[in-house]
């Protein structure tokens, strides 16, 4: 979804010393070993396989990073990967294309619980992301639908919100949507506020 760069960026950092990337595309194989040429083979590997099917190692605490796909995607791999592997200690840092709303509703509804949260820009895109995880402990909090983090007088953050926003409007009037519209609209309209 990002190409590795992200990976790449928290080998070099130090952040972490063994990374999996992992993508469905066998063509992306290739860029993908030209973007790792010059980083140590044994930190990491790199399969084309499907994600939420991977076998996570259940003796190390494990980082999940999940970004530049769909929501719908996102939980799909996420839904998986803890069907398939015991998730009590792992981590999943998402950042969604699309609705990050629904995705938040529908982790919550999984028992998820926020860890920190947050907003990137890179050329004038804007990009909210998430850290979650299955455990509860005093460094957590509840998953809200909207977040916390959100300033409206930021350019970028504004702008996201505001498409956002007019996204919502948009499907009002889809049968069986104004129930679940609603709430986030108001949300929306309040944190544009100010």
């Amino acid at each position: 979804c990002d190409h590795g760069f992200l990976g790449r960026a928290l080998l070099i950092s130090g952040k972490a010393r063994y990374l999996v990337l992992v993508d469905q595309l066998p063509n992306l194989e290739v860029p993908l070993q030209g973007l790792m040429a010059d980083q140590d083979p044994s930190c990491y590997d790199i399969r084309i396989a499907d994600a939420s099917r991977l076998q996570l190692s259940p003796q190390q605490r494990q980082l999940v990073i999940v970004a530049g796909v769909g929501q719908d995607t996102v939980l799909a791999i996420v839904a998986g990967l803890c069907a398939g592997n015991d998730c009590r200690d792992t981590e999943f840092l998402l950042s969604p294309t699309g609705d990050i709303l629904a995705l938040r509703r529908q982790l919550r509804a999984m028992g998820f619980v926020l860890l920190g949260e947050g907003f990137v820009s890179e050329r004038g895109r804007g990009y909210p992301f998430i850290k979650v995880c299955l455990f509860h402990s005093q460094e957590t909090q509840a998953l809200t639908d909207l977040g916390q983090f959100w300033d409206p007088a930021c350019p970028d953050q504004h702008r996201y919100l505001s498409r956002l926003k007019a996204h919502y409007q948009r499907q009002l009037y889809s049968p069986g949507l104004r129930e679940q519209l609603t709430p986030a609209l108001e949300a929306l309209d309040e944190v544009l506020a100010g």
